[in-house]
């Protein structure tokens, strides 16, 4: 029986420039730029909808084009879309080097405001019984009012300058999904204390677990009293955008469905780096399988 899932959090578009060649700072470099759906909460949600899963999706979007058509879908795969009327569309813009690696980005969210403490005490009633993933894009207010209904949940912290908005909560997370730089805005450590610096602060904090990301050094897996290590050797990349967020959506699909967690994320996120876009189209449980017994 597949899970029901509730996932608050950030969509919009995602504009991606990349380098054809070496890139030169402080000038103009050929290149290609596309645009696609985006955003952490939504690239988990259809990855999750893709898996199976009975998916519902909580965010803010205005009733334009682009809104409408990002609704729509995330319909068409069978999520259930809530979102709270804004006045612009979310958007973010990333740059690339041409073999991938990302130079930098900015997210324009401010528009995710609206999706306050009164609208997620409305929605209250939803979260009963649902395993229920969010991220740090939300405001201060609406995470204050998710976390007086709800515990156990699952959290990305997005950015450096995002994750602190979780701290306060930390004891009613399940799992944390940070990267290094995300992991130092916690803990100050050095990389020969970072197993035991990393399972204190699980236990500190009163973390189930804590995936710590930290992208061609490998991903851990930490608990209290273990840490596991996993790297994905020679990744096939097209493409690196919404590769964390498959990272996670794979953990969270592990983790619920009794599966091998880092195992699963990596083979997710293999999948999604090899894609065009931030969610991979061909993505299925079978693909997803397949994928796991080949990285074993």
């Amino acid at each position: 029986m597949h899970q029901r899932i509730v996932v608050i959090g950030g969509a919009n578009i995602d504009i991606m420039a990349t380098a054809n060649h070496h890139f030169y700072a402080k000038d103009s470099n050929p290149g290609t730029v596309h645009k696609a759906f985006g955003g952490v909460g939504r690239n988990i949600a259809e990855n999750l909808a893709r898996l199976g899963h009975d998916v519902t999706f909580i965010t803010a979007l205005p009733k334009s084009e682009d809104g409408v058509a990002l609704k729509r879908a995330l319909e068409g795969l069978g999520v259930f879309v809530h979102a709270v009327e804004t006045s612009r569309m979310p958007s973010y813009v990333a740059l690339y080097h041409a073999h991938g690696e990302l130079i930098g980005a900015v997210a324009d969210m401010a528009s995710l405001e609206a999706l306050d403490e009164e609208a997620i005490d409305r929605m209250k009633r939803q979260f009963a019984g649902a395993t229920l993933i969010i991220d740090a894009n939300l405001s201060n207010g609406a995470l204050q009012a998710i976390f007086r209904h709800a515990r156990n949940v699952f959290a990305d912290a997005v950015s450096a300058q995002k994750a602190l908005k979780l701290k306060p909560y930390l004891s009613k997370i399940h799992t944390l999904k940070l990267n290094r730089q995300e992991f130092e805005m916690f803990v100050k450590t050095k990389d020969n204390v970072l197993d035991e610096t990393s399972k204190a602060f699980v236990k500190h904090e009163g973390l189930v677990q804590c995936v710590l990301s930290e992208g061609a050094k490998g991903v851990r897996l930490i608990h209290a009293s273990h840490v596991y290590h996993r790297v994905l050797n020679h990744p096939q990349i097209v493409n690196v955008s919404g590769a964390g967020d498959a990272l996670f959506s794979g953990i969270i699909h592990a983790t619920l469905e009794n599966k091998d967690p880092l195992l699963c994320g990596l083979a997710l996120a293999s999948i999604t780096l090899e894609a065009a876009h931030a969610v991979s189209k061909n993505l299925t449980r079978r693909h997803l399988y397949e994928r796991m017994e080949a990285l074993r």
